[in-house]
């Protein structure tokens, strides 16, 4: 991929026109999705958005040798409301490459229904053109981590 916008992404909200008026939960389940060996330049901020829908929630998501050069990793995002939506068993191993935000890995979850299950393991995310390391920011997740972590996670 070279400068893709959002090489990956999980949307069971998706509206293709942005004026959807009666934006209900997908009724479509997802589960055992890989994303394996991934590579390239991403030309949007999020190189890798997950966000599930509350009637269905995704479950198992796995991504595996990914590296994307700009953007950041996010999970479900909180807008207006907490989200109804609980994620579990996501798993991002060897995640290499940089992000063109300050904030590398951002994984928000709802304080109601918080992700369980979210594997973090040989992340490398670089701070593209900014000065000062990358950081990550979690909420309302249960996480664990093994080999390199870089920026720092959560704790």
């Amino acid at each position: 991929m070279n400068n893709v916008e959002n090489p990956i992404i999980i949307d069971q909200g998706y509206c293709p026109t942005h004026t959807c008026k009666n934006k209900k939960p997908s009724n479509i389940a997802i589960s055992d999705i890989q994303y394996k060996n991934i590579r390239g330049t991403s030309s949007s901020e999020v190189a890798v958005s997950i966000n599930c829908s509350p009637k269905n929630p995704c479950k198992d998501i796995s991504l595996i040798d990914i590296n994307l050069t700009g953007g950041k990793i996010t999970d479900q995002f909180l807008l207006v409301q907490p989200s109804r939506v609980q994620i579990s068993d996501v798993h991002y191993r060897n995640i290499r490459g940089t992000s063109s935000s300050e904030n590398a890995v951002t994984i928000m979850c709802s304080p109601q229904y918080p992700c369980q299950g979210v594997e973090l393991f040989n992340i490398n995310l670089r701070p593209g053109g900014i000065k000062g390391g990358a950081t990550a920011s979690c909420a309302n997740a249960k996480l664990t981590y093994g080999g390199t972590q870089v920026p720092p996670p959560c704790r």
